[in-house]
């Protein structure tokens, strides 16, 4: 069942010049509310999600923030079940090499080259976990995907560096709101991108130019669970600077 989409009281509105203006929007706890309620689904029903909900959740991710207002973030929809498993496989190949890397010394090294040490670490951390997924693919249990219905990729010409990723998971966050407003689940894939920043197959597979590349991935669907709660976050850790507050 669909959720209910949020309802904002708007106090006075005007039009001038073909531009939209909203001087006051009551209901912020109810935004608050929905940006709380978000939490990452990753059990689906095998139902296929409706192309109008995908175009409505493509309507809010277009209207997210970019640098400079250019608005490089592409998007590219797969709900072919032989693509993903597809790309579930390159995925699971593409870290399985990378968490290869922590297991000698020039692999170490080169590692630490490329990404610093603390980088190097990090993936050095993650190591075990990327090694269980793998195992878990092989097996025939996909954990990378989790037999979602849908894959969404938020792709940007590579020449944009740093802004086009930063662009491109704007995007996948407007997304992300949208799509558990409509009653969606969805978790992001981030194994997808990693794999996608080290070997171009699954680019490749999805036709992707080659001057483009992955920034980000939104597994979706219709979750099989539904939740009471919102799940608690660590309090924020905030900086007051040069202000006095009372």
């Amino acid at each position: 069942m669909k959720a209910s989409l949020i309802i904002i009281c708007i106090e006075k509105i005007k039009v001038t010049e073909g531009f939209l203006f909203i001087p006051c929007l009551h209901f912020f706890s109810q935004v608050l509310e929905l940006v709380r309620s978000r939490r990452s689904k990753r059990s689906f029903k095998q139902t296929p999600v409706e192309r109008d909900v995908i175009e409505k959740v493509l309507e809010a991710a277009r209207f997210a923030p970019s640098g400079h207002n250019e608005q490089t973030t592409e998007f590219i929809i797969i709900q072919d079940k032989k693509t993903l498993n597809e790309i579930s496989s390159l995925t699971a190949e593409g870290i399985g090499k990378l968490a290869g890397y922590t297991k000698n010394p020039i692999g170490r090294y080169m590692m630490r080259r490329v990404m610093g040490r603390r980088g190097a670490a990090y993936v050095t951390e993650l190591a075990p976990e990327i090694e269980g997924l793998v195992s878990l693919h092989k097996s025939g249990t996909d954990w990378i995907l989790r037999e979602t219905p849908v894959l969404l990729l938020f792709c940007a010409d590579s020449a944009g560096g740093t802004s086009a990723s930063i662009n491109a998971n704007l995007a996948l966050q407007n997304a992300a709101l949208a799509a558990e407003a409509y009653g969606l689940g969805c978790f992001y894939v981030y194994f997808v991108v990693v794999a996608s920043e080290r070997v171009d197959s699954i680019a490749k597979l999805v036709s992707l130019p080659e001057t483009h590349a992955i920034y980000g991935a939104l597994a979706m669907g219709y979750p099989r669970l539904t939740y009471k709660k919102w799940p608690e976050r660590n309090p924020a850790k905030v900086t007051w600077v040069g202000t006095d507050q009372l």
